[in-house]
């Protein structure tokens, strides 16, 4: 059996490494603001833990699509 070759990684400008590390905090701060507006349920179909936006949001997308 032959053995893989290593995977090359590209060396990355410090440009390239600071537009990655925004891109980052951006996600990590909708990440955040999504979970403070939303509360984690359990869904009143499958029982799964799911993130509801509100009282009216009780059963996870993949039940609400069975419906």
């Amino acid at each position: 059996m032959p053995t893989p070759e290593p995977i090359q990684e590209q060396a990355q400008s410090p440009e390239e490494l600071a537009k990655i590390a925004k891109n980052a905090a951006a996600k990590e701060q909708l990440r955040a603001a999504y979970e403070a507006k939303t509360t984690a349920r359990n869904c009143l179909g499958c029982g799964q833990e799911f993130r509801s936006e509100g009282a009216h949001h009780r059963m996870c997308s993949r039940c609400r699509s069975r419906r």
